[in-house]
């Protein structure tokens, strides 16, 4: 079974096989991340700029203080976001001083909107990730000991 980050990733594998016959068969599901976010360190952060992705973003929080975690909110089964995220600081306080330095300012041409996150998480206290799994069967022998480089080409 082989696992993918998200259906694209599982869809461009299953492209790169084209011609080759075997079956596939795909299972979608969340699980409870690794590590909890802590809501009462997170900020949400609206009106982001559509070509920013987390590493602008990250890098624009850190000038404030150190950061746990940054999310952008995308459309299901797209990779463009919403336009609105959240992020984690180690603390309060330095979610607090990112709230007072950082809301209403311009970023990438946008003015962003930084606020206390009410639903940074789940509503289990948990956040959350996608895992899709792809199981193939009927997998040629030729191509079992290939890496998805040389599949590519």
């Amino acid at each position: 079974m082989a696992e993918f980050a998200d259906a694209t990733a599982a869809q461009t594998a299953v492209s790169a096989l084209n011609g080759v016959l075997c079956r596939v068969q795909f299972r979608v599901e969340e699980q409870p991340s690794r590590k909890r976010a802590n809501p009462a360190s997170t900020v949400f952060v609206g009106n982001i700029p559509y070509d920013v992705e987390e590493p602008e973003l990250r890098e624009l929080f850190c000038t404030v203080g150190e950061v746990n975690d940054v999310r952008i909110v995308r459309e299901r089964g797209k990779r463009e976001h919403k336009g609105y995220g959240f992020v984690e600081f180690i603390d309060t306080p330095t979610r607090d001083a990112a709230i007072e330095v950082l809301h209403d300012s311009e970023f990438n041409g946008r003015k962003i909107r930084v606020t206390t996150a009410e639903r940074g998480v789940s509503s289990d206290g948990q956040s959350k990730h996608t895992i899709c799994h792809a199981a193939v069967y009927d997998f040629p022998q030729e191509y079992q000991q290939l890496s998805a480089d040389e599949l590519a080409e």
